[in-house]
Order: C-alpha cells, then structure tokens, then sequence
C-alpha cells in the first residue's frame, strides 16, 4: 500500500493530503487489496477531479471484537445513481469469501464519502 500510495502522492502532489489515525497495535488480516481499493477509490472518484484536490483520511478502531476501519474523502460525494463498480464488487466478493460476516457500507458524508469496512 505505501508504494502506491506513494505513486498517487507523486501523481497529485500537494493536491493530496492524507491523515492516518491508525493504533499500531490494531491488527487485522484482509483479504489482499482491500484497503488499497478502498483509498484508491476515494482518491480516483473524490480527490483527484478536484481542481484543488482534497484529503483521505484511513482511521482504524476497535470496538469489542469488532475492528472498524474507515477510508474517508472531502470530494463530492456519491454521484447520483452511483453503482458498485468492479473494485468495489471483487472487494465484496473477496471479503465475503474470506470473512463472510463482514460488511462494506458507502456512506455520503456531504462533503465526501466514507467506506467503512467492518471485521
């Protein structure tokens, strides 16, 4: 995650500020380019559009057995009518095949969008 992370770094420049608020202590295994699907989403459909960019925010807790993990933008939001597209649709088939009591929710925060991945 932190090569590409580094690649859309070098691509957006100061257009792309990113916050992490992650316990190092947190661990988690997901199934293989999880995470990265969700930031890459956020910062390709929210972020990188914007004439002046925006900030992702991945934030990590743990709430009981249950581990919360939040990838967040300031874009736009939901587009009306918006659908799953293929990321997003191999993740959830990916996480329901690895971890079948977890849930991916797309919520409109007006301004942005959060995914939030429950394990």
């Amino acid at each position: 995650m932190l090569f590409r992370s580094a690649i859309m770094q070098a691509r957006m420049g100061a257009r792309l500020a990113v916050d992490l608020a992650v316990d190092p202590a947190l661990d988690a295994a997901l199934p293989p380019g999880t995470l990265l699907t969700l930031a890459e989403n956020a910062i390709t459909h929210g972020l990188e559009p914007q004439l002046h960019g925006g900030r992702l925010l991945v934030r990590a807790r743990r709430d009981g057995a249950w581990l919360h993990l939040d990838v967040q933008d300031d874009g736009p939001g939901l587009a009306t009518g918006w659908t799953d597209g293929v990321g997003l649709s191999n993740t959830r088939r990916r996480l329901r095949a690895a971890l079948p009591r977890a849930t991916l929710t797309l919520t409109d925060t007006a301004p942005g969008c959060r995914a939030t991945l429950t394990v």
